[in-house]
C-alpha cells in the first residue's frame, strides 16, 4: 500500500478528519478557527441519532473519513475486506460460547500473567458479570469486584454484590457524590465530537470516583472496565 493509501477500519471510533484544503487531523476541531460555522446537518444528526454520522464534523468546512473503507488521498477506492473464513458467527451456540470462552481467557491471561489480581469495574451486566466467572474460573480469587452505586437502594448494585458473593470474589461499592454538571463545565476539551447519550454524566462520575478510590486503596492497581485492561 503506498503512502496516499490507507484504510479506515469498519469499527473506528477515533476519526480521520480532512478540511476543504486538503489538510488532515486526529479531531474536527484541529482544523476549526474562528471563522468556522457550525454545520446545521451535524446538529440534527446528534438531535436524531445521538451522534454526528460520518462524513459529516461539526464543521461545515470539516469531513470525517467513513469508516469501513480504504482511500486513495481523498477518494473512495473500496470497501475494506473482511476475513469470514472461520469467524465465530459460523458456529452453533454452544460452539459460540465456548469460543468466546476461550478468547477472553486468552486475553486476561495474556495481560494479567502473574501480576497481581486485576480490579474489575463490575455492574453486574452481562459484560462484566461474563468477565467475574472467568476469573473466578482461571483462579485470579483476589480479584476485587469494584461497583459503582448510585445510592444505597440501588438495585442493581444489590444484584451486583449478589453475583459476587456467590461466585467468591471481593466486593466493594463507590458511591457518585459529583455535582451532575462537573463533567458539563468543559465538554469541548474532553470530548472530540458532540453525541447524545444519557450515561455520559454517571459514566463520567464513575472514573473519577475510581481513580480517586484507587489512588488512596491500590495504587499499583491493574483495572478491567468495558472489556479492557488498563
Amino acid at each position: 500500500m503506498n503512502p496516499d493509501e490507507y484504510e479506515i477500519p469498519p469499527c473506528d471510533t477515533r476519526g480521520r478528519y480532512i478540511d476543504d484544503t486538503g489538510r488532515m487531523a486526529s479531531t474536527p476541531n484541529g482544523l476549526a478557527d474562528a471563522n468556522s460555522r457550525i454545520d446545521d446537518e451535524a446538529v440534527f444528526s446528534v438531535l436524531q441519532f445521538g451522534a454526528i454520522i460520518p462524513p459529516l464534523s461539526p464543521w461545515r468546512h470539516v469531513h470525517r473519513f467513513i469508516p469501513g473503507f480504504r482511500y486513495c488521498g481523498t477518494k473512495i477506492e473500496c470497501p475494506v475486506e473482511l476475513p469470514q473464513k472461520g469467524h465465530i458467527s459460523s458456529l452453533n451456540a454452544e460452539q459460540q460460547a465456548d469460543e468466546v470462552e476461550r478468547r477472553l481467557d486468552t486475553i486476561l491471561k495474556t495481560y494479567i500473567g502473574d501480576q497481581e489480581d486485576p480490579v474489575l469495574l463490575f455492574s453486574g451486566g452481562v459484560d462484566s458479570g461474563i468477565i467475574a466467572s472467568r476469573l473466578a474460573a482461571l483462579g485470579y480469587r483476589d480479584s476485587l469486584l469494584l461497583n459503582f452505586s448510585f445510592g444505597d437502594n440501588d438495585p442493581e448494585s444489590k444484584l451486583a454484590e449478589a453475583m459476587a458473593n456467590h461466585l467468591g470474589l471481593k466486593f466493594e461499592r463507590v458511591l457518585g457524590k459529583r455535582l451532575p454538571c462537573n463533567v458539563l463545565n468543559n465538554p469541548g476539551k474532553i470530548y472530540p465530537m458532540p453525541f447524545g447519550d444519557h450515561s455520559t454524566v454517571p459514566t463520567s462520575d464513575l472514573a473519577y470516583s475510581v481513580v480517586e478510590y484507587l489512588v488512596f486503596e491500590r495504587k499499583d492497581a491493574m483495572i478491567i472496565y468495558n472489556n479492557t485492561l488498563y
